[in-house]
């Protein structure tokens, strides 16, 4: 008979571990990878790494607890609903790692009173704006391209998602959708 002692050595042995399968990566054509791939080099080889710059947004859920947890035997750990508030961080950088746009963060509320204020913002290199969901939007969107061009020396390349509000081209700015 098989014992768990018996069954976590043969995994260790053969390197076999547990996995999560989760997202859309096996729904795509391997064909269609590499053709993007190969027109995504031929563009970037047209700019300087310093020029090559890559943006993307990320939820952060600041009231999230965790998933999983440890408990002793005879206690019972129990969770609750969970928290949907949140903030959305947009960073940006060059391919050299030389240039840093400022992060810009989006909230709620027009004035959080928990949040530092507009100088101590400043001071920190934090730009803060707001939506009903805290999601993009193109006005925000807009506002930050602009700002965003105004720091570049150069046109340049912004690598970034196809999300919805980032459809609105700028002009000194190539944009490519990934």
């Amino acid at each position: 008979s098989f014992s768990n002692g018996w069954l976590e050595k043969f995994k260790i042995r053969y390197k076999i571990g547990s996995k999560r399968i989760c997202g859309e990566a096996g729904s795509i054509d391997p064909k269609i990878i590499e053709e993007e791939r190969l027109k995504l080099q031929n563009i970037l080889k047209e700019y300087d790494l310093d020029d090559i710059i890559n943006g993307d947004e990320t939820g952060l859920y600041y009231e999230l607890q965790p998933n999983y947890t440890l408990e002793m035997e005879k206690e019972s750990a129990t969770g609750g609903k969970k928290s949907k508030r949140r903030l959305t961080v947009l960073l940006c950088c060059s391919a050299s790692g030389k240039f840093k746009h400022t992060p810009l963060i989006i909230g709620k509320s027009k004035k959080p009173r928990n949040f530092p204020t507009v100088e101590e913002m400043d001071e920190w290199n934090l730009k803060y704006d707001n939506s009903a969901n805290s999601w993009m939007t193109s006005k925000i969107w807009t506002k930050w391209i602009k700002d965003l061009d105004a720091t570049l020396e150069r046109k340049s390349l912004l690598l970034i998602d196809n999300c919805s509000p980032h459809k609105i081209d700028y002009e000194s700015i190539n944009l490519k959708h990934l």
